[in-house]
């Protein structure tokens, strides 16, 4: 069974949104159900991602095909 592609929007890039989001991706229960995906803005999710410690790779997908 394929997991479903969860996406999750990263909120406000000025608030805690992106750094609420980064964090989830920590959960490692989230990718035995699921494939996360979060929504926003590059630059603030990198800076996020480094804030949080957080190691993840960023794609940016261009077509939603």
């Amino acid at each position: 069974m394929e997991k479903a592609i969860i996406a999750v929007p990263m909120g406000d890039p000025a608030g805690i949104g992106p750094e609420i989001a980064v964090k989830a991706l920590k959960e490692e229960e989230l990718y035995k159900r699921a494939k996360p995906l979060v929504v926003g803005d590059r630059n603030v999710l990198s800076q996020a991602l480094q804030f949080c410690g957080v190691k993840a790779a960023i794609n940016t997908i261009r077509d939603p095909r």
